[in-house]
């Protein structure tokens, strides 16, 4: 039983409001189906149960349905979900809703974990303790047990090197993981088992690992290969992906200037990298990196990257010649 529904059937009973607030939208996916199952009973669920989000939102919309009966059945419900978008005084005008005795289930979500702040206005100082449920971000195990448990269900084998290098490669997310796994699953021949390389090849760690591979030629003064990678990663990537390319370099630049920052402290090289939340393929890759890398240096290059941003922000998308005369600048100092 998944932890929204053990959540829920402690209120079936009786109505009440809720919180449920998360970074992850993996556990939300079924949502709307488990509400309708655990309070509703799946019984007249098209006439009792209302949602909103930050788009549809209405006050008067609300209030009144929140006084409505239920129509053949006990209890209504209404959704109010990404609330972490809707402005927090359209929020704060339902409060008088959570003092009233109703048969009608108000459930707030938010597709952001809250921090104690927030949970401390006025608003949500409302609900009980036990009114709140906190859906955390799993862990790299919990990534790589989804990963075995997602394959398996999909009747597809895939090798434990591929296991650790996708669950090292992207965020402690299941929606994330999910996504690349379907990826890989439609990339890969039924028949052949998945492994470390078609995960570089096919899945979100190409992209990383391309971003990786510039950086590298850009701090070897390598102008003509960091060209040629850049070239490479336009000609073959939909222009709809190659804005997240620029956010790709400028993370990986981040990390490996925190490493050099550290490290100009004196810090050892396994201190830097756990200072700097290094993973072992990033520690991997900076090991590679040829001479010396100056932090002085690197500072003034991750600049130019920065200068950058307001452009690429600005016009929603980057071309080619902008990221070469960006590289050819860094490169220059």
């Amino acid at each position: 039983m998944s932890n929204i529904k053990r959540f829920l059937k402690q209120f079936n009973e009786e109505a009440t409001h809720l919180l449920i607030h998360t970074g992850d939208g993996y556990y939300l996916k079924d949502l709307n189906s488990t509400i309708q199952e655990i309070i509703l009973e799946n019984k007249g669920v098209d006439f009792n149960f209302d949602c909103y989000d930050d788009e549809t939102f209405d006050t008067e919309a609300i209030v009144n349905g929140f006084y409505k009966a239920p129509f053949m059945s006990k209890k209504r419900v209404i959704l109010i979900n990404k609330i972490e978008k809707i402005d927090y005084n359209k929020i704060n005008s339902l409060a008088h809703l959570l003092t009233k005795k109703k048969k009608t289930f108000l459930i707030f979500v938010a597709t952001e974990i809250f921090t104690k702040e927030k949970l401390n206005r006025k608003f949500f100082k409302g609900f009980p303790q036990k009114n709140i449920l906190e859906l955390s971000p799993p862990k790299k195990e919990d990534i790589q047990k989804f990963i075995i448990g997602f394959m398996k269900k999909e009747k597809r084998d895939i090798s434990k090197e591929a296991i650790f290098t996708l669950s090292e490669n992207i965020d402690n997310n299941f929606m994330q993981a999910e996504n690349e796994l379907i990826k890989l699953i439609n990339g890969v021949v039924p028949e052949k088992e998945i492994t470390d390389k078609d995960v570089l090849n096919i899945s979100y760690a190409q992209n990383n690992y391309t971003a990786f591979d510039l950086l590298n030629f850009i701090l070897d003064n390598n102008k003509s290969s960091s060209l040629k990678i850049l070239k490479k990663y336009f000609e073959n990537t939909p222009n709809s992906e190659l804005i997240k390319f620029y956010g790709l370099l400028h993370f990986q630049f981040q990390k490996t200037l925190l490493f050099y920052y550290y490290k100009s402290k004196g810090y050892s090289f396994s201190e830097a990298s756990k200072s700097s939340s290094l993973n072992y393929f990033d520690q991997k890759r900076i090991k590679s990196q040829n001479g010396n890398i100056n932090f002085n240096k690197l500072l003034r290059q991750y600049e130019i990257l920065l200068e950058y941003e307001p452009l690429i922000k600005f016009g929603g998308n980057i071309s080619y010649f902008q990221m070469e005369n960006m590289v050819m600048k860094i490169i220059e100092v």
